[in-house]
């Protein structure tokens, strides 16, 4: 028995010999070589995430301890504030740049939730500068930066239970961890901007004159400013109030200054005299905007030159108009601008044969009507001009951007307002 199984074993080992030799064996007798060759350059890389660039929101109170970054070191910011006073606020704004060759993206988040009875008195937000919601896996690709803006505001209106009864100290953190970007990464929640000239469904009055025609005349991210679609009607126009008292007004639109032009600029341009235009209804939802200490929702009786401006190159790049101050103050203090198609200007209006070549004539957005309504043959520009002291710039429904004189009987208010862009979605 022992021999028949000593005889087996070596059999099998035999034939297993035999096997490997032969595939040996005909792999000698029918080569190919197979060869791969790499070469790997791994290029230089690096990670940088970190803030920079603060910017602090014109009305906010002064703070403690303000937020600074240092070069591309700054990854963490530090802020402080007391606030004694409701409408009382602190805002800034900080980029977050990513300056590494790494896109990256949020791996994770938190932020400091105020509680309940804080709620009650406080506002506290950390979004990106539009005002849309910071998430996680949100991407930041290399070379690419985005602004954050953080804001804490004391509630205008606070029901005088729910103040804090002893000094509140409360500790607000934000963190966001960047990390490698994955499949996971997706593109920010951004807010959808309104285009220029897109007609808003807002209502408002004035002097009990219903509002109801207006457009978008200049956007960005936080704040768009609408205009008033057609001449102001004299009748939403008190003079007898104090803002007013020094303005003349006849016909249906027609109105002036009877002293000087200092007063009908004041007239435009002080923002609290048209607070009124900051109460109404966006698609029958009401705001209240009258009270705010924010300084970027405002009301005016008519556009700056520079808004004009702003919002027509935005419009039209390919049709610039250019503006420059008068390097001296006029005699009744004034710096006066000067208009024209090309930069530093030195005339004084840019003609309507000109202006009707372009695009811009026959957009009602800037022409409300291109004849004579009313006896108003322009909309004032609530700015200077630089040739005589007494001249106003003004809109002529011809197309002329030029200017008249303070006692001019042709010409009307059109008033804009600026509000939060996320408002009017």
């Amino acid at each position: 028995m022992r021999k028949i199984r000593k005889k087996t074993n070596r059999k099998f080992i035999i034939i297993a010999v035999v096997l490997l030799l032969t595939i040996s064996i005909g792999y000698a007798a029918l080569s190919t070589m197979l060869t791969i060759n790499g070469t790997a350059n791994i290029a230089s890389s690096s990670w940088l995430v970190y803030f920079t660039n603060v910017e602090i929101k014109a009305g906010s109170v002064t703070a403690e301890v303000a937020p600074s970054t240092s070069g591309t070191s700054t990854t963490t910011l530090t802020w402080g504030v007391t606030m004694d006073t409701p409408g009382q606020f602190y805002e800034f704004k900080v980029d977050v740049k990513n300056d590494g060759t790494i896109d990256a993206m949020i791996g994770t988040l938190s932020n400091t939730s105020l509680t309940t009875n804080q709620a009650k008195y406080l506002d506290y937000k950390v979004t990106y500068s539009d005002g849309s919601e910071i998430e996680q896996y949100d991407r930041l690709n290399a070379g690419e930066t985005v602004k954050l803006k953080v804001r804490l505001e004391f509630k205008k209106t606070v029901n005088p239970e729910d103040l804090p009864e002893e000094g509140a100290n409360i500790s607000l953190t934000y963190t966001s961890n960047y990390v490698q970007a994955d499949s996971n990464a997706k593109d920010r929640n951004r807010i959808e901007l309104p285009n220029i000239g897109d007609t808003v469904n807002y209502t408002t009055s004035m002097n009990g004159v219903t509002l109801n025609n207006w457009k978008v005349f200049y956007v960005d991210e936080e704040y768009t400013t609408i205009i008033y679609g057609d001449c102001l009607p004299n009748s939403a126009i008190d003079t007898t109030t104090a803002a007013f008292s020094n303005l003349s007004k006849q016909s249906t639109y027609e109105i002036w200054s009877i002293h000087n032009r200092i007063e009908l600029l004041e007239a435009m341009q002080t923002k609290s005299n048209w607070n009124e235009l900051l109460i109404g209804t966006i698609s029958g939802t009401p705001i209240n905007y009258s009270g705010t200490l924010d300084t970027d929702i405002w009301a005016m009786g008519s556009p700056s030159i520079d808004l004009f401006v702003n919002s027509w190159n935005t419009l039209y790049p390919e049709d610039k108009i250019y503006t420059a101050q008068t390097t001296t103050q006029m005699s009744d203090g004034l710096y006066g601008y000067y208009v024209g198609l090309s930069e530093n200007p030195t005339t004084i209006y840019i003609d309507y044969q000109i202006m009707q070549t372009k695009e811009g004539y026959n957009n009602s957005l800037y022409f409300p009507y291109q004849n004579n309504v009313g006896n108003c043959y322009s909309y004032w520009i609530a700015s200077p001009l630089a040739k005589y002291v007494g001249d106003v710039m003004v809109l002529g429904f011809g197309g002329n951007l030029s200017s008249t004189r303070y006692h001019d009987i042709n010409s009307a208010f059109r008033p804009v307002v600026s509000l939060p862009t996320n408002i009017l979605q």
